[in-house]
């Protein structure tokens, strides 16, 4: 038989496969791989016979070489698989497991080796039994198998089964008087059909010992087993044959050719040399069913080592990938709350603003000697509660993004203002304002009359715009000083805009590298090692299904085409098309963001010649509070979503599955809320009950669905009833309905 490259190719493979499994060398699918590899490499044609023991196979082979070459008897006596091939003389080569060996004339050696003991076991220290024949069918390259009986002991069994798939054709004795036993039945099936053994050929034996008319019962039974298997035989050959084994030898060993003739050994002898003759001119009819069916077994062997590991791998970067989105949709939220807090703030530095709202009372305070503490009262106040609205953001995308640290936002406030007292007019009384000035500085403006014309002329000059009065009166002195007061307070003003604007811009700047998510490859040891042990078997399995296809030209089928790249092996590349995704959405967002600065217009670095606005052209802005900022996201709770997200991704349980299927149903109801104006009664009756276990009225805002959620979570918290079972359990019960109707009434703001 001629050596097929492509054949051996796959061998190995089959081979170095097998051996990167770990698989024993006692294993069937080790032994297979070793049974058919013996079979492509053997030169010559391989014809087994086998059956239970006592079915006539070792007379069978005899009468076909014409003498009693391999030993016979009543009771099972092959022990071993006897190889019987061409030589010049008739002789025995025994070898041994430990490498020894031993050659010896004539076959009388068998009896010691080859045959079973007492105990009817097989020898264990005896590897291959060899008998060289000078018959010419053995001369023209076909050697005989004679194997141990089938039913007698499992390991008997075991090294039949090895031994089948090396042969190229199988012949299978049976007794006629007992036809296809429900072993040899299982047989069939297991040993020879499921591994692709389609070369069989069956004869009958003891047909002569039956009467007539139970031999013509037992041939209509035996063309239905013949007609049921499906042998792969060169066309006009039957698999059916009826050899009556021992009178077919005793007519050989006499020389009576009628008598063989009669027993039907001359005719299954001369079917037997031409299937030989053509089948071995068709490798490919006898290995290829057997390889492909071997290599199927190694195929789900593959599988069964990727499918756990592509399934947790894959877990693995679905949860990643879920957290991952988790983190771009904080930093979405993160950046929303933070630029619209810092616009806020920037809209309180704005100069304009600034004037608006704290003008007339700064140089009113500042008039009274009483700047220092109405600064840190109210303009340091309001200042202290936007700038921690705004520190709030990098302090929770520090806490999800671990980029840099925060620094604290600092804007320096101006030195206090420092009055410029006019001189008084050159004809003031000692009660005018200067002999009070020279006197005691501005303590004199602490009350009193005077501290009243001055506080009025600082309400007067900005509600007329710093009008000039052009009289040289007690009156027109007083708006003087007033004069100083505002002008005073303007330049402090100016100061702390352009000061506190300019480095908040830099405080911007610094926020973009803080609040930003920048996926990582967050593999751990344990998926590394898997990942790379994955696609190890995938190469394999990759390598396995190229040699099937070019050995033996057959398509894989689909169930062994695991696709690895279904699975990330970079991380990255999962997360950059989530990080595209969102920032697809915030783009057009960031790149409208709005500049806020003062206008130059009436303003000039000389302060003593700056005009203020006039009041009534600017709207007075209040400082902003906590529940216009919340009332502004309504319908995305900035603070809350992103708590329930951290909540969510560093829980233990935290599964990919279940955060998609949350995010898919808040999705559809936030589409069912656009469309869907009517509920069902049923969808009623569940809000209406959701309101009853918080212990609502149907009229309550979503403020006190919040608040009333809360105080139940902290009153039913299972962790304050760990030393108490059964409250325990009601605990439990109670926080899952709590959670229901708040994720109801929630769902309704």
């Amino acid at each position: 038989m001629s050596q097929n490259k492509n054949y051996q190719q796959l061998l190995k493979t089959l081979k170095s496969t097998v051996k990167s499994l770990n698989l024993e060398s006692t294993s069937q699918l080790h032994r297979d791989i070793e049974a058919i590899s013996h079979n492509i490499i053997n030169p010559n044609f391989r014809i087994a016979v086998f059956g239970p023991f006592n079915h006539g196979k070792s007379t069978l082979v005899n009468a076909l070489l014409g003498n009693k070459t391999l030993p016979i008897d009543l009771i099972p006596t092959t022990g071993a698989a006897i190889t019987v091939k061409y030589g010049n003389e008739l002789e025995t080569k025994i070898n041994f497991v430990d490498g020894k060996k031993i050659q010896r004339s004539g076959t009388d050696i068998l009896k010691e080796f080859a045959i079973l003991d007492d105990d009817r076991r097989m020898r264990n220290d005896v590897l291959s039994v060899e008998v060289l024949s000078p018959h010419p069918f053995l001369k023209t390259g076909v050697e005989f198998l004679d194997l141990p009986g089938t039913n007698d002991r499992e390991e008997q069994n075991a090294l039949v089964k090895e031994q089948l798939l090396s042969a190229d054709l199988v012949v299978q004795l049976l007794d006629a008087r007992k036809l296809m036993t429900l072993e040899e039945r299982e047989n069939l099936r297991d040993w020879l059909l499921d591994r692709g053994i389609e070369t069989v050929i069956f004869v009958a034996n003891f047909l002569n010992l039956l009467e007539p008319e139970e031999q013509k019962q037992v041939q209509s039974r035996l063309r239905f087993v013949a007609e049921s298997f499906r042998s792969q035989l060169p066309p006009g050959f039957s698999n059916l044959y009826r050899v009556d084994a021992l009178p077919a030898l005793r007519a050989r060993l006499k020389g009576d050719v009628s008598a063989a003739n009669t027993s039907g050994l001359v005719a299954f002898e001369a079917a037997l040399q031409n299937i030989a003759a053509t089948l071995k001119k068709d490798v490919e009819t006898v290995s290829s069913p057997r390889i492909e069916l071997i290599a199927s077994q190694v195929q789900k062997s593959l599988k069964a080592k990727i499918t756990p590991l592509l399934t947790e791998i894959k877990e693995f970067d679905k949860k990643n990938q879920a957290k991952n989105e988790i983190k771009i949709k904080a930093e979405t939220l993160i950046k929303k709350g933070f630029a619209q807090s810092l616009s806020e703030l920037r809209n309180w530095l704005n100069l304009n603003n600034l004037l608006a709202q704290y003008q007339s009372d700064a140089a009113t305070e500042l008039a009274q000697n009483n700047f220092q503490s109405w600064e840190k009262n109210n303009l340091k106040r309001d200042f202290d509660k936007l700038k921690t609205d705004l520190e709030k953001w990098l302090e929770q995308a520090y806490d999800f993004f671990r980029q840099q640290q925060p620094e604290n936002l600092s804007i320096s406030f101006p030195a206090h203002p420092e009055l410029e007292i006019p001189p008084p007019p050159s004809n003031s009384s000692s009660g005018d304002a200067g002999a009070y000035a020279a006197a005691g500085g501005l303590g004199w403006l602490l009350g009193g009359p005077i501290g009243a014309a001055v506080g009025g002329g600082i309400a007067y000059l900005l509600d007329k715009g710093l009008q000039e009065d052009g009289e040289n009166t007690a009156e027109s002195y007083t708006n003087k000083i007033a004069r100083s007061c505002i002008d005073a307070a303007d330049e402090y003003f100016l100061k702390l805009s352009r000061e506190g604007l300019s480095f908040l811009d830099e405080y911007e700047r610094k926020a973009d590298k803080i609040i930003k998510f920048i996926p990582v490859n967050q593999d751990d040891s344990e998926i590394a090692a898997k990942r790379k042990e994955l696609k190890q078997w995938h190469n394999n399995l990759n390598n396995l299904n190229r040699e099937l296809e070019q050995a033996l030209g057959i398509s894989i089928s689909s169930e062994y085409k695991i696709f690895i790249e279904e699975t990330s092996y970079q991380t990255n590349k999962q997360q950059t098309t989530v990080n595209s995704k969102y920032q697809s959405k915030n783009q057009s967002k960031s790149q409208s963001k709005t500049v806020y600065s003062y206008s130059g217009k009436g303003v000039k670095e000389d302060v003593g010649t700056y005009k203020s606005p006039p009041k009534q052209q600017i709207p007075k802005q209040q400082t902003p509070k906590k529940e216009d900022v919340e009332k502004k996201f309504t319908d995305w709770e900035i603070d809350e979503e992103i708590a329930q997200m951290k909540s969510e991704m560093n829980s233990p349980g935290f599964k990919f599955s279940e955060y998609k299927k949350k995010t898919q149903n808040n999705h559809n109801n936030q589409n069912n809320k656009k469309t869907n104006t009517t509920k069902s009664n049923s969808e009623k009756d569940k809000i209406t009950n959701a309101y009853n276990i918080l212990g609502l009225k149907p009229d309550a805002s979503p403020e006190q669905v919040k608040q009333a959620y809360k105080k139940l979570v902290k009153k039913w918290h299972p962790d304050l009833f760990t030393n108490q079972p059964q409250e325990l359990i009601r605990a439990k019960e109670k926080i899952r309905l709590i959670n229901e109707a708040y994720g109801i009434l929630s769902e309704l703001s």
